[in-house]
């Protein structure tokens, strides 16, 4: 059972990066930025990208923070965030970044980035950090993050820190 939602979990994120593209959140260069985070490691860059909030009610009530930006080469970079609360009520708090979601006794998170450059997209799966939520009102969610991400296939990592995001209806 306990590999059936790890897999469950790992399917969810490839779900959600496969369908998180450019329409998946406002691309309009009239609207601000609402995420940011310095992203070191294979890539470094500063993430400067447009988020949405997602309620979501299985496997647990959670909460989707799904976000893409495109750089002045044309490469899309996506950060995808699922909050877990085991016990079915939304809450601010801080919440650590799982490997094996399958092993959570408590309220936990699971982070993605995606490097997408043509049709070549490379995904990171996080290990380690924590996303600190401050505020949550509805599709408004405020807060900072943190995170160690690494590919499975190669083993490369992706580091990202200093974030914070700021999402507002």
């Amino acid at each position: 059972m306990k590999y059936f939602n790890t897999l469950f979990v790992l399917l969810i994120l490839v779900v959600l990066v496969g369908a998180c593209d450019k329409n998946s959140v406002p691309t309009n260069p009239n609207y601000p930025p609402n995420i940011f985070a310095t992203i070191a490691g294979t890539f470094g860059l500063n993430y400067r990208g447009l988020a949405s909030v997602y309620t979501v009610t299985s496997p647990h009530n959670g909460l989707q923070i799904i976000s893409t930006y495109q750089d002045s080469s044309g490469i899309s970079h996506s950060i995808i965030f699922h909050i877990y609360f085991l016990d079915n009520i939304e809450k601010t708090g801080t919440f650590k970044f799982l490997m094996k979601p399958d092993t959570a006794t408590t309220d936990y998170a699971v982070g993605v980035y995606q490097h997408s450059e043509g049709s070549v997209k490379r995904l990171f799966s996080s290990y380690e950090g924590e996303i600190y939520l401050e505020k949550i009102s509805g599709t408004s969610a405020k807060g900072t993050f943190n995170l160690f991400t690494k590919e499975s296939e190669s083993g490369s990592s992706v580091n990202i820190s200093n974030g914070t995001f700021n999402i507002s209806d």
